[in-house]
C-alpha cells in the first residue's frame, strides 16, 4: 500500500550511486531496500525502476486477470506470471515441490442437514427460522456453539485508531453480538476515503476468533433512508474455506430483543458508539444464552501462493511478501454493490504489493549467496477470504519458521498521498522501529507508525507465530474495493 505523490528525491537507499540513477529509483522502493539491506545485513543496493513496476501492475490488472478471484483463470494467469518471473530471475523454487504452495479455498456452499438458533431466557425457549430470523454465512464454521452472549460493538481492534470493542470485556467462549460496518469516525481519520477494511466481515471473524469467541453474530444496526433490514443471501459473500468460527447473522428486531434485557436500546448503544467514537460492549444478563448449529457442504478449488529464495550465507532469512488475489468480479467485500459483476482489477490492492515484490526480487537477485541472510519471496493467494494463504503456509511452513528473522508485507502501496507512509508491527520487534527511522531519514515521507502486527492483511499470520512484522501501506482512498481501482491512478 505505499505509492509516492512528489517528484522522485535521491535514493536513500544509495551509495556511490550518480544522479541519473538516483532520480530513476522511487523513494518508497529507497525505503524498502534500506530496511531489507538492514535485515539481511547487506551492502546498500539502489536501482529501482518506476516503469517497469508500473508496466506489471498493468499486465495484473488486464481483463484477462479477471479481477484475480479466487479460483478463475485470471488468478493463474497472476500466478503463471510471477512464477516466470522468479524463474527468470534464477530464484530457487520454495514451495512444496516447486515455486507452487497449493491450498484449498472455497467457491460454492450449500445448508446441508441441522441449522438451528436458539435463545433462551429464565427458561424461556425461543427458536428462530433459518433464512427468515437468521442465516449462516457460507464461511462459517460448520458446528455448534453455545454459551452467554456479549455486545461487542463493532467487533474491531483497530491499533490505527485507538479502537477496540474487546478491551476490557471477557468474550473467551461467548456469543458475540456485533454491528454491520465501523464507527464513522474511522473514514474521517482515514482521510474520508470510505470505509476502512475493519468494516470487511472477514475481518471482524478473524478478529473474534483471535478473541477465542465461540460464535460471531452480525446485525446489520441502523439502516438508510429506504433501507430494508435484510439478511445477506446464503452464498453471496466470499470467505475463506472454513474461517474457524460459528458465524450468522441476525435481524435487528432478534438482537434488539436481547439488549433490552439489559435494558439497553440497539440503535441508542449504536449511536452511542457513532458520536463518541469509543467502545460500548458488555456483557448481556447471565439468564440470556444461545445455542447454535451450523451445517454447510462446500465445494472447494486449489489456488497457489508462489515463493522463490534467494540463498544467504547463512540459514537465517527475511520474508518479503504480498498477496496477489482480489475481488474477481466483485461480492460481498465490494464497496461499489451496484457495480457487482464488473471486473475489480484491484490495481493498488494489491498489484501495487505484487509489483512490489517483484521489483525487489529483481533488485536483490544478483546478490545470491552474498548477504548474510536469505529473502523467501512470497506472493500469496487467497488473502481477500481471510488472510487463507498465509496461514496455510505458518501452519506448514517449506523453511523452518524459526529462522525467519522478519516478515515485511506490502498491501495497498501504490497511491501515497501528502507524502504519507503508514508502517506497521514496528513493536513486534526490538529493533524493528530503529532500522526503519535509518532507512526513512532522507526519503522525504512523514510516517506514522503503528507497534501492533495484528490486522487483516498477510503479516497477520506471521505474528501469531511470534516473527516480527513490519507491514508497509499508503493508506485508503475512494476506490478500495471498487472497479475504479485501476493502473491509471498507480504512482510509480
Amino acid at each position: 500500500m505505499l505509492s509516492s505523490t512528489s517528484y522522485y528525491r535521491r535514493h536513500a537507499c544509495t551509495r556511490g550511486v550518480n544522479g541519473a540513477v538516483a532520480k530513476r529509483a522511487a523513494t518508497l522502493f529507497a525505503l524498502l531496500l534500506l530496511t531489507v539491506c538492514s535485515l539481511a545485513a547487506t551492502p546498500p543496493i539502489s536501482g529501482a525502476d518506476p516503469q517497469r513496476y508500473l508496466d506489471d501492475i498493468k499486465v495484473l490488472t488486464t481483463p484477462a486477470m479477471e479481477g484475480r478471484g479466487a479460483g478463475t483463470k485470471g488468478l493463474t494467469r497472476a500466478q503463471h506470471l510471477i512464477e516466470s518471473r522468479y524463474k527468470s530471475l534464477g530464484l530457487e523454487p520454495a514451495g512444496t515441490h516447486s515455486y507452487l504452495y497449493p491450498f484449498t479455498v472455497i467457491t460454492g456452499a450449500q445448508l446441508k442437514g441441522k441449522n438451528d438458533f436458539a435463545v433462551v431466557t429464565t427458561g424461556e425457549k425461543r427458536e428462530l427460522k433459518a433464512k427468515v430470523d437468521f442465516v449462516p454465512y457460507s464461511f462459517s464454521a460448520s458446528g455448534a456453539a453455545r454459551g452467554g452472549l456479549v455486545f461487542a460493538g463493532y467487533g474491531i481492534s483497530a491499533d490505527e485508531f485507538h479502537y477496540d470493542d474487546y478491551a476490557g470485556v471477557d468474550v473467551k467462549d461467548k456469543i458475540v453480538v456485533v454491528l454491520r460496518y465501523e464507527p464513522p469516525s474511522f473514514a474521517v481519520q482515514g482521510g474520508n476515503q470510505g470505509m476502512t477494511r475493519h468494516s470487511q466481515l472477514v475481518t471482524k471473524a478473524i478478529n473474534a476468533r483471535n478473541h477465542g469467541v465461540r460464535a460471531l453474530v452480525l446485525v446489520n444496526g441502523k439502516l438508510g433512508d429506504g433501507e430494508e433490514d435484510l439478511l445477506t443471501r446464503f452464498g453471496s459473500v466470499s470467505g475463506p474455506e472454513n474461517v474457524g468460527i460459528v458465524f450468522v447473522q441476525v435481524k435487528n428486531d432478534v438482537a434488539a430483543s436481547w439488549l433490552k434485557a439489559s435494558g439497553k436500546s440497539l440503535g441508542e448503544v449504536q449511536e452511542q458508539i457513532n458520536s463518541s467514537s469509543k467502545p460500548a460492549s458488555f456483557v448481556l444478563p447471565e439468564n440470556l444464552t444461545a445455542a447454535l448449529v451450523v451445517s454447510i457442504r462446500t465445494t472447494r478449488a486449489t489456488v497457489n501462493d508462489v515463493l522463490a529464495y534467494l540463498p544467504g550465507k547463512t540459514d537465517e532469512y527475511v520474508i518479503i511478501g504480498a498477496h496477489y488475489d482480489h475481488l474477481g468480479r466483485g461480492n460481498f467485500d465490494s464497496l461499489a454493490p451496484s457495480q457487482i459483476g464488473q471486473i475489480h482489477p484491484g490495481a493498488d490492492d494489491n498489484a501495487s504489493g505484487t509489483a512490489g515484490v517483484l521489483e525487489l526480487a529483481r533488485l536483490l537477485a544478483p546478490q545470491k549467496g552474498k548477504l548474510r541472510r536469505g529473502i523467501l519471496f512470497m506472493s500469496f493467494a487467497g488473502e481477500e477470504l481471510g488472510l487463507l494463504g498465509s496461514a496455510a503456509w505458518v501452519k506448514e511452513p517449506t523453511r523452518p519458521l524459526d529462522k525467519a528473522v522478519a516478515m515485511l508485507n506490502m498491501d495497498m502501496i501504490g497511491r501515497i498521498k501528502d507524502q504519507k507512509v503508514y508502517i506497521g508491527g514496528v513493536g513486534t520487534g526490538s529493533t524493528l522501529k530503529a532500522a526503519v527511522e535509518q532507512a526513512a531519514e532522507k526519503s522525504g515521507f512523514k510516517i506514522e507508525y503503528s507497534p501492533g502486527g495484528y490486522s487483516s492483511s498477510d503479516h497477520t499470520s506471521f505474528v501469531s507465530k511470534k516473527i516480527p512484522v513490519l507491514f508497509f501501506f499508503s493508506g485508503l482512498h475512494s476506490d478500495y474495493h471498487k472497479p475504479s481501482d485501476t493502473w491509471e491512478k498507480i504512482d510509480p
